[in-house]
Formats: C-alpha cells, structure tokens, sequence
C-alpha cells in the first residue's frame, strides 16, 4: 500500500528544490530513530575539544548542533541548497556560531585548510544509494580526511525480494494504459512501468521469497560499481509476482543499524513494479540480474528478471531500467 507522504508535499513555496522545502526537513527531524540514531554514534566518537567534524548535507543544521553540543572542537556544515541560509541563522540564535561553519556549496567543490576526524552525512535517499552517498563520502575521506578519520554510517546495505503487493499496478499503471477522453496515453505507461515508487508500507505477507542483498558498500571507502549481479529467489508460496520490493540498512556504528523495514522511519519502502503482473507458484525459481550504477552523477537501477519452474525454463523475460 502507498506509505504516509512527505509533509513537503503540502507545500506551494518555494517552487523548486525538495531539500528547500520546510516539510522535507520536518518529516526528517519527526524521524526521532533517525536523528537519536545519528546522535548516540557522534557521542560516542566526539572527543570534546579536539574533534574536526564534517557534516555533509546539513540542512537544518541538527547534526552540525550535535556536534557542537558534544563539544566539537570545529563543525564545517557543508550544504548546497538554499536551506543553507536557514541553517546559519539557526546555529546563531543556538549560539554555535564560533564553532559551526556552514559552508553553501557541494562537498566536492570545496577547501578546508585542515583534515577533519570524524565525516557524517545524512544524504540517504528512499532507495538508499539515490543521492549518491557512496561516491560523496568516499570523496570526502579522500579528500578531507586523515588515516583516522571516522565516516558515519559506515555501511549501507539494499535488500530485494519479490513482491505482490498490487498498488501501484492497481492505482497508476492502470490509469495510463486507459484511454483518457478517448486519447492514448500509452508513451507515459511505458515511462511509468519502468519508475521506481517511494512511501510504499508494505508487508511481510506481501513478500513471496526471502529478501537478499543486492548491494552491501562501506561508506567512505567504496563506490557504486555498476557490475551486475545475479539472485536467485525460491518462491516460497503461490502468489500474483507484481513487482520487487525494496529497502536499505543504514549502519551507523556496529552497535546502531537504521534499516527503511522499520514501520517507524520516515524513508519506507521502495517498489519496482513489472509491467503485467503474473502469476507464481510455490518453488518457482526466480532470477534477478542487478547493477546500480553512478551516470553523470545521477544513480542508475538496472534489473533483468526471469522466472523459471524448477523443471521447465520459460522464456519470459522483464526487463527493467532506471536512469
């Protein structure tokens, strides 16, 4: 089913920009799992007065204020969005200003004129790897660290599954393959079967195999490879197949995982639909070639799906392709 929306979506101004949205901030901050998450791993690796930190992302300013308030020796809160402006504003009536900088550009085209201890970053989209975490944090130790320096979260992990959940089948690509006032609207069909849909709230009687890793990356030292990978999934009951079910775990520290499963947080799941649903039976064997790759700084989701009976190959095959 369709999850709980982004407060943003309420929203008229601005216009453009999702991260300058009150809304996408609000829903963030709501997430106290998320935030209390991020503050337990800073407390345990701050050493007050001494650490440099880098906080990628900032936004508001939340893990830049942890920082200073566990007692930071220096925060450089780097943000590229206008919400930079508001953060600033927000660290001086907190009285932080003397230690936080905030800094309005991307991580990548910046200078700093010392090395910083701990990197945190919170440039975790719905799918996990969208806002191109990977890439950004490893750039960051490359560039900004030293052979201590610590990168939160450390790992992030994305699990599929095949799926039945009907929804977006039932309430979108339905729509598009109708006629609509008598037109077809069939160019936007294709473009919709082959999106990815965020919010979803789906459940684990929806899922028709056991999950599996698709990507697993150590944040700070790993990039998105775009090599392809090959998953076998056992059917373990009859079912409708409408599409992969998705969703990521974010490890802070090894003692703090976040994961999107979690019916409290604020990401949800992620759904890729198949452009026909159709029907599966119990000991199915289902095979799922993935890559999820970095183009022009935009992540890309690839999957060939084919299924197969344990004693007969059919020759169906769905392909799908993000970018």
């Amino acid at each position: 089913m369709l999850g709980t929306p982004c407060i943003s979506q309420y929203e008229i101004y601005p216009i453009s920009g999702y991260f300058s949205k009150f809304g996408a901030h609000q829903t963030m901050l709501m997430d106290k799992e998320r935030v209390e998450g991020f503050k337990k791993i800073l407390r345990q690796k701050i050493i007050p007065g001494k650490s440099i930190v880098m906080d990628i992302g900032t936004g508001t300013g939340i893990l830049s204020l942890f920082a200073a308030q566990l007692g930071a020796k220096k925060v450089y809160a780097v943000e590229m969005n206008t919400i930079a402006n508001l953060a600033k504003k927000i660290i001086r009536i907190n009285g932080y200003s003397e230690v936080i900088e905030v800094i309005r550009a991307h991580s990548s085209k910046i200078h700093l004129k010392e090395k910083v201890d701990i990197i945190v970053s919170e440039t975790i989209g719905l799918a996990g790897f969208e806002e191109n975490t990977a890439d950004i944090l490893k750039n960051a130790k490359r560039q900004f660290g030293h052979y201590k320096t610590t990168v939160i979260p450390e790992r992030l992990k994305m699990y599929i599954t095949p799926c039945s959940d009907t929804t977006i089948y039932d309430k979108i690509l339905k729509f598009w393959k109708k006629k609509q006032y008598g037109f077809n609207y069939l160019p936007i069909c294709n473009l919709a079967q082959h999106n990815i849909y965020g919010r979803m709230k789906l459940d684990n009687d929806q899922f028709l195999s056991e999950p599996k890793i698709v990507e697993d990356l150590k944040l700070g030292d790993d990039s998105l490879s775009g090599e392809k990978h090959n998953i076998e999934f056992i059917i373990q009951r009859d079912g409708m197949l409408t599409g992969l079910a998705g969703w990521f775990e974010c490890e802070l520290a090894e003692n703090t995982v976040l994961s999107s499963l979690d019916k409290r947080n604020h990401w949800q799941q992620i759904f890729f639909p198949l452009p026909q649903p159709q029907k599966i039976n119990k000991g199915y064997l289902l095979d799922v070639d993935s890559s999820i790759h970095l183009y022009k700084e935009q992540v890309s989701f690839s999957w060939r799906i084919s299924n197969a009976e344990r004693e007969q190959t059919t020759d169906q095959i769905i392909t799908y392709s993000q970018s």
